[in-house]
């Protein structure tokens, strides 16, 4: 997995001020079961130039992407248990927590290295405001492209 971009670029109508997404997002270990054994893995992408909190994260059955190959999958996928509760950003001075949607399509898995490579499109993040009594939320979408993701050392 070489020649891969180090960037997902967003498009937000309404706030110029948030960065691209950081590449390679991360994979953490195993949430179901042996840490260290393919299973359900939680992914976190940061903004870049922000490496102080997850800006999205998404759970993935990484055992079922080998068979994915090649085809499109809609995040949150489908019989996947929900992730743990992301952590906020700060977003224009503001505290914010985005929840990603959008359709992979998966080119290359290795489950030994806890790594993907594939293409996102339709990507769609919703912020939410996470100051509490705040409801505000704003969207942004992902430019169709390149998405990978290589092992991280959480769980």
């Amino acid at each position: 997995m070489t020649d891969l971009p180090a960037q997902a670029p967003l498009l937000c109508p309404d706030h110029s001020d948030v960065p691209a997404l950081q590449l390679p997002c991360l994979i953490g270990a195993n949430l179901a079961g042996d840490p260290e054994k393919p299973g359900f893995h939680e992914v976190e992408c940061n903004l870049v130039g922000d490496s102080t909190g997850v800006a999205i994260s998404f759970m993935l059955p990484l055992t079922r992407v080998p068979g994915w190959l090649n085809m499109p999958e809609q995040i949150p996928f489908k019989d996947t248990p929900a992730g743990p509760p992301g952590q906020a950003v700060s977003i224009g001075g503001e505290p914010v927590a985005g929840s990603l949607t959008g359709v992979v399509t998966f080119t290359q898995v290795d489950l030994d290295a806890r790594a993907f490579a594939g293409t996102l499109a339709d990507g769609h993040i919703v912020w939410t405001s996470a100051a509490a009594g705040n409801d505000a939320s704003f969207s942004c979408d992902v430019l169709s492209g390149p998405f990978w993701a290589v092992r991280g050392y959480f769980i």
